[in-house]
């Protein structure tokens, strides 16, 4: 544990510190070899740790084919450590420039620059808006390649990344899960051309990315996702010059395909596009179809029954016994309305009877 200490221990903390490893520089005739390799601490904003290292390589010969190689690698580790989130980071690149002269000062020179590139982050949350949970960001792994001959003119180069992805799995303090991921390998962005006297003839290579990216967000992750509970997009673009004379485009295409299903509280939504163009000089082949499809979601209307405030039991009960007393007090009352006549009756039915017959002997 860090202990409190003066400013002055501070600033000391907070320099950079270089260590060499590896530093040489060699020459034999017209070969020369130079090596650096070096350990740094605080070399770069929240820099933890850098290996860098340097490797250089000259054939000068007065005569004859003359070459340079030299290539530079750098790996930084980053820390970035706040109250809401701590970000371990890995970024190693490797630079190259090769220049090649086969016929020496008086032939052509063809030249390389090759590069190789990747970020990998490992992240805690804390809090706040991402809520607690981990997650990664980062592009695993990015090729570029410049270069050309100075005659006849060629230039050409390209771009390539595989594997840029981002997930999180986090838990919101007030109620919510956030679920993402995303994919989205990338290949394109580069190009040949060659000059041949007054016409220059190229072409781009087809550049394109296929992403995928999927997201859940429940509870109150919800509003930080725009609203959005599930959501899947879906992209595979495809674009490019296959045949250009004097930067004219005479074959090209292009695909921009998208597609995202979206599904909110109160609607399901699938939006985008899908097909694309073919163009052969100035005639166009094919379309892009447009999708807009939305669907209101509204819950069903209940009865009017249901929206009546239930009864508490005693209620229903006093409601229950108030028509039983009152039929058996309505039946009582008709029994004895009904009888009396009958009651009256008989005494007076009977000496009638008796009067009016004859008496036995």
């Amino acid at each position: 544990m860090r202990e409190p200490s003066a400013p002055t221990q501070a600033n000391v903390e907070l320099a950079a510190v270089t260590i060499p490893i590896i530093d040489f520089d060699w020459i034999l005739g017209p070969l020369r070899v130079a090596r650096k390799l070096t350990v740094g601490t605080g070399v770069s904003p929240n820099g933890l740790v850098s290996l860098d290292g340097d490797a250089d390589t000259w054939w000068d010969a007065p005569i004859g084919p003359t070459s340079e190689v030299k290539t530079s690698l750098t790996l930084p580790v980053t820390l970035a450590d706040t109250a809401l989130m701590v970000d371990l980071g890995f970024e190693p690149d490797w630079k190259s420039a090769m220049t090649f002269s086969p016929l020496g000062a008086v032939g052509p020179t063809i030249d390389f620059n090759p590069e190789l590139s990747s970020k990998f982050h490992l992240v805690e949350y804390r809090g706040g808006t991402e809520g607690f949970g981990f997650g990664m960001s980062g592009t695993l792994l990015q090729v570029g390649l410049q270069g050309g001959v100075t005659s006849p003119v060629t230039m050409f180069g390209g771009s390539v990344t595989l594997g840029e992805y981002k997930t999180q799995l986090s838990v919101l303090p007030t109620g919510g899960l956030k679920a993402t991921f995303s994919l989205a390998p990338y290949f394109g962005g580069g190009g040949g051309s060659i000059q041949l006297g007054t016409t220059k003839i190229g072409t781009t290579l087809p550049s394109g990315q296929f992403k995928v990216e999927t997201k859940l967000c429940l509870g109150s992750a919800a509003a930080s996702c725009g609203g959005v509970i599930a959501g899947v997009s879906m992209s595979a673009m495809l674009g490019g010059a296959l045949l250009a004379i004097n930067s004219k485009d005479v074959l090209s295409i292009d695909f921009p395909d998208s597609l995202t299903v979206e599904l909110k509280a109160d609607s399901f939504a699938v939006t985008g596009n899908i097909g694309g163009t073919v163009t052969i000089g100035t005639a166009k082949l094919g379309g892009v179809i447009p999708i807009n499809i939305k669907v209101p979601l509204t819950p069903p209307a209940l009865p009017a029954s249901a929206l009546r405030k239930p009864q508490t039991a005693a209620a229903q009960d006093s409601v229950k016994s108030v028509p039983t007393s009152s039929k058996a007090t309505s039946r009582k009352s008709v029994t004895h309305t009904k009888s009396d006549p009958v009651s009256s009756a008989k005494p007076a039915a009977k000496q009638g009877a008796k009067s009016g017959r004859p008496a036995r002997g």
